[in-house]
């Protein structure tokens, strides 16, 4: 991934105590060849490989893929992980 924005690395235990390392990065938006906005999303060590998420502008594009981010880790606490 190119020109990172925000980057972060946590570690994950999940609920039977296993412990990993995951690595968050998000890249800069930029405009695809469809005509929407697109910001490269990644959570190396855990969801690889997620698509770029897609918005109206650039705004939508990084506020979509953190909501991303945030709904993943959210949903992990949930079922019983922790995050550090």
């Amino acid at each position: 991934m190119n020109d990172i924005i925000p980057h972060s690395q946590i570690e994950c235990i999940s609920r039977t105590g296993d412990r990993f390392s995951v690595t968050i990065q998000i890249g800069r938006p930029y405009l695809a060849p469809s005509g929407e906005w697109a910001c490269p999303v990644e959570m190396a060590g855990w969801h690889n490989g997620l698509q770029d998420i897609r918005g109206e502008d650039s705004m939508q594009a990084l506020c979509l893929a953190l909501t991303l981010v945030r709904q993943l880790l959210t949903s992990y606490v949930q079922d019983g992980g922790r995050v550090g």
